[in-house]
């Protein structure tokens, strides 16, 4: 692992919340305007070996994630791991079609439809 000491991106950035607190702001989301204009997507599930082969990579600390849109206006999350000074690692680690840009991580799977079963926080 990458030493973050002095910087601003640290390897144990982010909280710990609860699932009353998710609940509550996933509600207020599906409430929302931008529910409807993303097509009432929920959620998305995207693998362990995915996330951490992101994690793996020489400096990787954290995961930067995206949110975008298809030609067809469906909405997408990428996810890119970061340095500890916030660079998004994209540099080329071997010479094949998949990572000739680096590691991008997408296509994941939607819900809906994919919401079997039901999530308990929304």
């Amino acid at each position: 692992m990458a030493d973050d000491k002095g910087s601003d991106f640290k390897s144990n950035d982010g909280n710990w919340v609860s699932k009353k607190h998710t609940q509550e702001s996933t509600a207020r989301f599906q409430a929302s305007d931008a529910f409807k204009a993303l097509k009432h997507k929920k959620s998305v599930f995207l693998g362990e070996k995915k996330i951490l082969r992101l994690l793996s990579q020489d400096g990787a600390i954290g995961i930067r994630t995206y949110i975008g849109l298809d030609a067809d206006d469906n909405p997408q999350v990428f996810m890119v791991a970061l340095d500890v000074e916030g660079n998004e690692i994209l540099r080329l680690e071997k010479s094949t079609r998949e990572q000739s840009e680096g590691l991008i991580l997408d296509d994941g799977r939607w819900c809906p439809p994919l919401c079997e079963p039901p999530g308990v926080l929304g």
